[in-house]
């Protein structure tokens, strides 16, 4: 039986996740919302971040470079290649200072 705590603490917890997806979708990145709910490792994706040169759109590894485009991001995670661009990164943009000033940037 649950009691009355355990309800209103799942409760806050819906409430809470529901804030944040309102916040995604308000900074304008609601169709991230489409990509699977993965479980991978944070050690991968950082391993891959730190190789990726952004300039020529390629993860350098040892064995050769892979080219990055929509149609293998699309592929790989299945994140949609098509729709509206990324709009571009603005400094001084008010979602942008808003981010910066949540996570202490």
């Amino acid at each position: 039986m649950t009691s009355s705590k355990d309800n209103e603490a799942c409760l806050y917890k819906l409430q809470e996740d529901e804030l944040k997806v309102a916040e995604i979708v308000t900074m304008g990145f609601g169709d991230f919302q489409q990509i699977p709910n993965w479980i991978v490792q944070q050690e991968l994706f950082l391993h891959i971040a730190s190789k990726f040169d952004l300039d020529n759109n390629l993860i350098k590894n040892d064995v050769g470079n892979i080219e990055v485009n929509a149609a293998i991001i699309e592929r790989a995670i299945g994140l949609p290649s098509y729709g509206a661009d990324f709009p571009e990164y603005e400094p001084d943009d008010i979602h942008t200072a808003a981010l910066k000033l949540r996570w202490g940037l």
